[in-house]
């Protein structure tokens, strides 16, 4: 074979043009170039296919059989090669490619709905790849490179991440419809009711309980706001759970603020600084952020 990968694409597209224009002249003019530089590199192509590609007569060129035959795949080429370079352009830009976000089970009824579908309006060709787990779980993925960003809820170690809050929630009481609560309870209205806790917070409570003297009546320890809250309906205590969990609570349960500041949880886009040099991750964290939430690093 006397021919084959020396070929070059400025070789391919000027074949094309002249294949195009039928004339050398009129493709010389086209790709602005002198005529015998064209010429040259035509026949350096035929050279190396060992083909004639162009028949030449007065009137200008027309194609041979192989030149018919190789125009197509000439054609294919070119459209490859500029479908390539713009994948890559985009890529690099941060308007295609895959993003690995990590969610809490309690993260998508807070998600900022306007917000994500408005970034896939605007880049309809990103993909997410969803990792779902409990906060402590998605924190070692971020932390391991698994993931590029994840929404997490307060509190949690954020050493060495950056961040930004996407939404805050009060810390709701929910008990059961035979068990009756005021709009709105303090830490101490929480001494005389057996409580029922979602371990992720038990930290937290301890700290406050401590603080105020109280030895709190913890009723159930579980590892998951809808298991408290299944257990608060069947009259087994006060679960204590973010509102928009306790959203989820059936209708007749009864349901109360905790007025402590303290305990209001925040939903908090997460990720290592290092990611924000993936230009996907950098437009995804503007697009949620909005380009003016407070972002830092510890």
């Amino acid at each position: 074979m006397k021919g084959s990968i020396a070929m070059n694409l400025k070789q391919i597209t000027y074949f094309l043009a002249v294949a195009e224009a039928g004339q050398m002249t009129a493709a010389a003019k086209q790709l602005h170039m002198a005529q015998p530089p064209l010429s040259y590199q035509l026949k350096a192509l035929e050279d190396e296919l060992g083909v004639r590609l162009f028949e030449r007569g007065s009137r200008g060129v027309r194609l041979t059989g192989s030149g018919q035959q190789f125009m197509t795949y000439a054609q294919q080429i070119v459209e490859t090669v500029a479908a390539a370079e713009n994948a890559a352009r985009r890529s690099g830009e941060g308007e295609i490619g895959t993003l690995a976000l990590g969610l809490t089970s309690s993260a998508g009824d807070v998600l900022p709905r306007q917000k994500l579908q408005a970034f896939n309006r605007r880049y309809p060709q990103v993909e997410f790849a969803l990792y779902e787990d409990n906060t402590y779980g998605i924190l070692d993925k971020l932390r391991r490179n698994i993931l590029d960003l994840a929404i997490v809820r307060t509190p949690f170690n954020d050493d060495g991440l950056a961040s930004c809050r996407l939404s805050s929630d009060h810390m709701i009481a929910v008990a059961a419809a035979s068990q009756p609560l005021p709009a709105t309870l303090t830490i101490p209205d929480l001494k005389q009711q057996p409580l029922i806790v979602y371990r992720r917070f038990s930290s937290l409570f301890k700290t406050t309980f401590a603080e105020y003297g109280i030895t709190p009546t913890i009723a159930v320890l579980c590892d998951d706001a809808r298991t408290a809250l299944h257990w608060a309906q069947m009259g087994m205590g006060v679960a204590l759970v973010p509102a928009t969990m306790a959203a989820l609570a059936s209708q007749q349960s009864h349901l109360a603020m905790i007025d402590y500041e303290p305990w209001i949880t925040h939903m908090t886009l997460v990720w290592q600084p290092e990611a924000l040099h993936n230009p996907l991750v950098a437009r995804f964290v503007g697009q949620l952020s909005g380009g003016e939430s407070e972002k830092y690093s510890k």
